[in-house]
């Protein structure tokens, strides 16, 4: 079986049909509220779509899960099925036999197996996918049994305490100068580091770990919000985030102030070089590129005149900024590069005496969802 995934942004791209256009496609999928990341299960030989598989992406889709999750829950569902072909059986014929053999080599006997806390993400896609079989009239029972107050006999077990390896500061110092900073155990500089930015990496470390946020939020931080702009007093900073936040719910993020001077020195020593060998690769994408032409330092938002819309982090129409490209960090916008991710950047410098150098673009992909990493 083959999956694939929807995604109507390739729609103009790929779709050459004379029957119906990309924009017809797309108005339909937003019209049936089918959305980006839904799975969609191919057979291997006809390419038609799998009648009971596909019909579980589509009620999937309805939940109003992100395209992340949609596209976990597919995989997890196309391990589950490659595996019972292989032992000569189907999602609708599986014994619970086969279902603990599938947990066994997922957790046991693969080259690398995974942990309770992924093999517990899979059980409960395994077990709301027969679920859904049952009330959907498709299976008259579930394959496997249920345990004790209706918990799912096939996921692990509950742990009374909190499953929690902390990080001493020893250790933590070790990883951020040693392993991403290019340092010796005796705070030398090691030379057969092979790193190339270590300012960086310490950078996006202390953010992360002194701001205590999610990967999606430290890595599209912008410079303005930590101070780092002319003009701006610097220090510790404390901004809000929503549309890249969990559940996109608004909530304050305070960054330290030895974690913004992490980013500064960064910035004032590294940067300048990065962004001035991104600039020719970048000139040539100019087209694709979202072109700074203000900062609105008060309300969280830098506007296009070009493009005739802004970008934020907290409602009204945006634009996803795209981390996806490597060449450099935008100085008017992404800290991602700080942070360990390689934004795209504009082509355009020019001088910025907080910074180093400046840029005018970056890059970002047009949607109105206002949950999008804005």
């Amino acid at each position: 079986m083959d999956l694939a995934f929807v995604q109507s942004g390739l729609l103009e791209r790929f779709l050459d049909a004379d029957v119906i256009s990309a924009e017809e496609v797309a108005a339909l999928l937003k019209r049936r509220g089918v959305l980006d990341g839904t799975p969609v299960f191919l057979d291997e030989e006809t390419q038609m779509p799998v009648p009971p598989l596909c019909e579980y992406g589509r009620y999937l889709s309805t939940a109003l899960l992100d395209e992340t999750t949609l596209k976990d829950y597919g995989r997890a569902v196309g391990r589950l099925d490659d595996h019972l072909a292989g032992l000569g059986s189907d999602v609708l014929s599986a014994a619970e036999s086969d279902l603990v053999s599938y947990r066994d080599q997922r957790t046991r006997w693969q080259k690398k197996p995974i942990g309770a806390s992924a093999w517990g993400k899979e059980s409960f896609v395994q077990d709301d996918l027969y679920g859904f079989l049952v009330n959907r009239g498709l299976l008259s029972r579930r394959p496997a049994r249920v345990a004790a107050r209706g918990r799912n006999a096939l996921a692990p077990r509950v742990r009374s305490g909190m499953d929690i390896r902390h990080l001493t500061f020893e250790q933590y110092r070790y990883l951020r100068d040693v392993g991403l900073g290019g340092q010796l155990p005796n705070s030398q500089v090691d030379p057969t580091f092979r790193g190339w930015s270590p300012l960086r990496g310490r950078a996006g470390s202390d953010i992360a770990l002194g701001s205590g946020t999610r990967w999606r939020e430290w890595s599209t931080v912008l410079l303005p919000e930590i101070g780092l702009w002319p003009g701006m007093p610097g220090g510790a900073a404390e901004f809000t985030v929503q549309a890249c936040a969990k559940y996109g719910k608004a909530r304050p993020v305070y960054i330290p102030e030895d974690a913004v001077a992490s980013a500064d020195l960064f910035c004032l020593l590294e940067r300048p070089d990065i962004v001035r060998r991104a600039a020719r690769t970048l000139e040539r994408k100019a087209h694709d590129l979202f072109v700074v032409g203000e900062i609105d330092v008060a309300g969280g938002r830098v506007a296009s005149s070009a493009r005739g819309c802004s970008l934020g982090r907290c409602g009204g129409p945006s634009a996803a900024v795209s981390t996806a490209d490597a060449g450099g960090s935008p100085a008017a916008c992404a800290l991602a590069a700080a942070a360990g991710a390689a934004p795209t950047s504009g082509s355009t410098v020019r001088p910025a005496s907080a910074t180093g150098a400046g840029v005018r673009h970056c890059r970002c992909r047009l949607s109105t969802d206002s949950a999008g990493d804005a």
